[in-house]
């Protein structure tokens, strides 16, 4: 039960929150409720780290090869850097809430806390049936919060597809398990068929928007940065737990060239619109789209300690500077520090990350030296950028919300030095990556740019959009059916069709390995 503490405090505090609301209207302290709920929470992941591996079988569902498919919750040292960075994340958020005023409610505050319990739950996944179960629900949350925030006929359609690739994702999860099931092979993050182990790193490309490079679905949606954050960062981060667990796995050296090539695509692309990008906030999804690359390349390659460098770096790097409104010159060194963690330099938290390049060197990486030059340029650009002041006239205002922006580079730092990987790490790498910078800068100084016309053709080839409107035109039933989908979920009895859906989805495995263990 102790894996279960984390989660535990957040739901408790939303729950709180909301009785607070509805018995006490007149309550005006829920900041501290959901301040403590997730202080607890971030304790309670400090905790876990001495206690660890711990494993948790939520429902026993029998001997042989239905006890395989039994939902278990495992935290070791892969889950746990995820949990901490979760972890302190929603707490970054809420500490920081104090500084904007429009972000101070305590209903987005329960929203956080439980969206971000769900995303504990979920990297916790001991096998894939867990995945699936937790996907799925996070998935179905994120579709209603964002179905909910306009009526635009566009928008809902872009929502709509979006939550079909992830649903798409998920079904082949369960294709790659019941494939390995049914051939007699044992199904495991250690021990599965190359073939098997391909499958599951497309789901978690397709689930990532990186295989195929779905732009359509890179359009900031929430402008908020404390909920938008949390709404952007909380689900990649479930998915991204399967690909580092999956380094173990040897692929043919095809599959591992093709992998690359397209998740290096994705990787430049989303690296160069986010140095475009006229913010921070517009480029969150680029910034997500291009980290998550590294760190599924580092996957591919059986780089576990990268894949877990990069993947944390999305949410430390990244929520320090979404989460950095009041552009202070005192608070800059807070996300200066966030970009030298995410550099991969030597001694940061990133420098395993450089695994991703070697050794062995492969010919196929040098897109991605160029896509980390185009992120760190247009982190540092994002952060000089000129922005709002602290909103609150209390003294302890600007000392919370320093203290909530700080915590997360701190926190990298220092979990960095606990989960240092034991093989030496190359230093070229980012050396290289300071050298591209350093051309670049005089490259631009020059006046020399990338034409816009440019980067608008690639947008229309890469937003797929010509594919979905072709999908569209030659199957209207399944649209029609998506919509139909999306009403059943968007109305009162929402929350009954997600169970639904869920016991479906686990109903299927479970089916498919009994089945499996009858042949």
């Amino acid at each position: 039960m102790i894996v279960l503490i984390p989660s535990v405090f957040l739901l408790l505090g939303a729950a709180a929150m909301l009785g607070l609301a509805y018995f006490k209207p007149g309550f005006r302290y829920h900041w501290l409720v959901a301040v403590g709920a997730a202080g607890l929470s971030w304790l309670g992941v400090w905790f876990l780290r001495g206690q660890i591996p711990q494993a948790l079988v939520i429902a026993n569902w029998g001997i042989g090869e239905l006890a395989s498919s039994s939902p278990v919750l495992l935290a070791d040292e892969v889950s746990w850097p995820f949990l901490l960075a979760l972890s302190t994340l929603v707490l970054a958020v809420i500490l920081t809430d104090v500084g904007r005023v429009g972000d101070a409610r305590w209903s987005a505050w329960a929203g956080e806390l439980s969206l971000t319990a769900l995303g504990l739950l979920a990297v916790m996944g001991g096998n894939i049936l867990t995945f699936v179960m937790f996907w799925t629900v996070i998935d179905i949350v994120e579709l209603g919060l964002l179905l909910r925030q306009s009526g635009d006929i566009r928008f809902r359609q872009k929502v709509l597809r979006f939550f079909a690739a992830n649903l798409m994702g998920t079904l082949l999860v369960i294709w790659a398990y019941l494939v390995s099931v049914a051939g007699g092979i044992p199904f495991s993050f250690t021990v599965m068929a190359p073939s098997t182990a391909v499958l599951l790193l497309l789901a978690v490309g397709i689930r990532l928007g990186v295989l195929p490079l779905q732009a359509v679905f890179l359009q900031e949606i929430a402008k908020r940065r404390g909920r938008g954050t949390i709404l952007r960062l909380v689900p990649p981060t479930s998915s991204l737990i399967l690909a580092a667990r999956l380094t173990g796995l040897q692929l043919s050296p095809v599959w591992e060239a093709v992998l690359l090539v397209l998740i290096g695509i994705a990787a430049v692309y989303g690296a160069v619109a986010w140095w475009r990008a006229r913010d921070e906030l517009r480029g969150r999804r680029l910034f997500v789209l291009a980290v998550s690359s590294l760190a599924l390349a580092s996957a591919v390659r059986g780089q576990q300690a990268a894949c877990l460098a990069w993947s944390t770096a999305l949410l430390y790097c990244g929520g320090t500077l979404f989460l950095y409104s009041a552009r202070s010159p005192l608070l800059r060194w807070i996300p200066l520090l966030a970009l030298l963690n995410l550099s991969s330099l030597f001694l940061t938290p990133t420098a395993p990350g450089a695994g991703l390049y070697g050794p062995p060197f492969s010919i196929f990486t040098l897109p991605f030296f160029a896509a980390q030059a185009y992120l760190l340029a247009g982190f540092a650009r994002h952060t000089w950028r000129s922005g709002e002041t602290i909103s609150g006239t209390e003294r302890w205002v600007p000392v919370v919300y320093t203290l909530g922006l700080a915590i997360m580079p701190v926190t990298q730092l220092v979990t960095g030095r606990l989960t240092v990987s034991q093989d030496p790490m190359p230093i070229w790498p980012g050396i290289v990556v300071l050298l591209g910078i350093s051309a670049g800068v005089l490259y631009f100084k020059k006046g020399r740019h990338i034409p816009g016309e440019t980067f608008e053709t690639l947008d229309k080839i890469f937003s797929l959009n010509w594919l979905y409107t072709w999908l569209e035109r030659s199957s209207a039933p399944a649209s029609r059916g998506l919509q139909a989908l999306a009403g059943l979920l968007e109305g009162e009895g929402g929350v009954l069709w997600a169970f639904l859906l869920i016991s479906l989805l686990v109903s299927l495995i479970v089916q498919g390995s009994a089945g499996a263990g009858g042949l």
